[in-house]
């Protein structure tokens, strides 16, 4: 049963969909963009379920579409993945999934939603607070 649920990727996104409140999807134009692999959704859910509750639906961010292997985007070529805040998608390049080990894409896959967390959840004064405490800069 546990094998049927990992191999199948109609299931896996759907379950994504109810239980976050994101999609997977496909981006535009439609001849640059495919479906998610089997073994790149787990990553995608194990992440979502991570967070805390109050996180799992992450308020902006609509979708999550994968771009063709071999196609960088256009705009940031040497990007693994983009979060398009004010468009509601992350975008995610084959790359993110073969350039490291399974804890860098957790951690890259967690780096592009914090920036709708960034965004959308936290008032600009806690902003402030992090940037001095941290030491971080906006480039």
């Amino acid at each position: 049963m546990l094998n049927s649920f990992f191999d199948s990727r109609d299931l896996l996104s759907e379950i994504i969909e109810t239980r976050y409140g994101v999609a997977i999807g496909m981006g535009e134009p439609a001849d640059e963009f495919q479906q998610f692999s089997v073994d790149e959704l787990p990553y995608l859910a194990a992440v979502l379920e991570d967070l805390t509750s109050g996180f799992r639906s992450i308020p902006g961010l609509d979708k999550i579409v994968r771009r063709k292997n071999g196609l960088t985007n256009p705009t940031y070529p040497s990007a693994p993945a983009i979060a398009w805040v004010t468009l509601g998608y992350i975008e995610f390049m084959d790359i993110a999934f073969i350039s490291g080990d399974a804890t860098y894409v957790r951690q890259l896959i967690a780096h592009e939603m914090a920036h709708f967390l960034w965004h959308n959840v936290l008032a600009t004064e806690t902003q402030d607070e992090f940037l001095a405490l941290s030491g971080w800069s906006q480039t």
